[in-house]
């Protein structure tokens, strides 16, 4: 999570702040201004034509901006005009503050001025916010105590990956058994959460990735079996690519490489990076 972020006025009655979304992708090659952009989201909103916020909002920080998904753009260039884009924006009108989320990618260090933002990352969850999911999802799916326990001792199991809504999501979803199927094949569970990392999830967000997921999928398995057998858990990034190269050539498939990286390393959430270590 990165933001530009100014002293915020306080709330009051006669002093509401009015918080604006837009995705990243919205501000590539647009005719209008920042300030049209954001009146045209608000009315979308409200669905009239009366403008929610003045000059006066911009001038003294009442209109604060979020823009989701810096990292669904593919081009750098694309990325460097958000950027841009905002900054500007930033100029003119300084106390509103603007936050941008995008994964924690490694081209984001190469974006010129993004020294001038502040930069957050979100905490893994924690046990207690992972069983209050679990009970709000048990309402939707009508699963019983037994289920509940049952779904919690599972992720309790789980070494390695940090807990996410997404992964809880899918434990889940792979509760529609009977309690005679118990416990359920934890292998098929993170066969599927993995699919979805590699790309299914994107997909359904209209998010296009440059690599299919079966070939992903693939090379994943090849480089985890490679670690087993080495008796490691860990990889030199400049190893994996190549690994990957490797892999490829003997396939008879060409991809850029670094794109790869980002798509099975940063993107998919599946490996930790430690400096220019993988694990």
């Amino acid at each position: 999570m990165t933001g530009v972020q100014t002293c915020a006025l306080p709330i009051s009655k006669d002093n509401i702040v009015i918080p604006i979304l837009l995705r990243a992708k919205d501000l590539i090659n647009q005719g209008s201004t920042m300030v049209e952009l954001l009146i045209e989201q608000t009315r979308t909103i409200t669905n009239n034509d009366t403008n929610v916020f003045s000059v006066p909002d911009l001038s003294t920080g009442l209109v604060q901006i979020f823009i989701d998904g810096l990292d669904e753009i593919p081009n750098q260039n694309n990325r460097e005009e958000v950027l841009n884009t905002l900054l500007d924006f930033h100029d003119t009108y300084p106390k509103c503050n603007i936050f941008l989320s995008s994964r924690n990618y490694s081209w984001l260090n190469d974006l010129s001025n993004i020294n001038r933002w502040l930069r957050y990352r979100i905490s893994p969850l924690d046990w207690k916010e992972t069983t209050q999911i679990v009970k709000r999802l048990k309402k939707q799916k009508s699963l019983s105590d037994d289920h509940i326990q049952e779904i919690l001792r599972r992720l309790q199991d789980v070494h390695g990956l940090q807990l996410n809504p997404l992964l809880i999501s899918v434990f889940v979803s792979s509760a529609d058994y009977d309690r005679k199927d118990i416990p359920a094949n934890i292998t098929e569970i993170m066969k599927k959460y993995t699919e979805m990392m590699l790309g299914r999830w994107d997909t359904t967000k209209g998010f296009s990735q440059q690599h299919e997921g079966p070939l992903k999928d693939f090379l994943i398995q090849s480089f985890a079996y490679e670690l087993h057998k080495n008796q490691s858990t860990s990889i030199q990034k400049d190893d994996l690519r190549d690994y990957l190269a490797e892999e490829l050539t003997k396939r008879g498939k060409t991809a850029d490489i670094e794109t790869l990286i980002d798509e099975i390393v940063y993107r998919s959430g599946l490996f930790r990076v430690l400096g220019e270590e993988i694990e």
